[in-house]
């Protein structure tokens, strides 16, 4: 699936960018790579899409976002599942 389809809250994991060489660069300087996982955290029918990544989190327009696809991830489980992605201190 597309990350503009991903719901909020719902943590993903980014399989492949379909863009060129730039936007592919554009995006690896904002942590934003095959196998990282992010967290949605704003997903509207308009306007841009916000993910957690890492330490930070990354503004994507739609048409950007609508460029990487994503797989859902499990959720994280106390017993050794995935790491939480970002920081939810706000």
């Amino acid at each position: 699936m597309r990350l503009t389809e991903a719901s909020v809250g719902e943590t993903v994991r980014l399989t492949h960018v379909y863009a060129g060489r730039g936007l592919q660069a554009r995006l690896a300087t904002l942590r934003l790579i095959p196998g990282v996982a992010v967290r949605v955290l704003n997903n509207s029918s308009w306007g841009p899409l916000i993910v957690a990544v890492a330490d930070g989190r990354v503004v994507l327009g739609r048409g950007m976002a609508a460029q990487i696809e994503v797989e859902r991830t499990p959720a994280a489980s106390p017993a050794g599942g995935p790491a939480p992605v970002g920081n939810d201190t706000e």
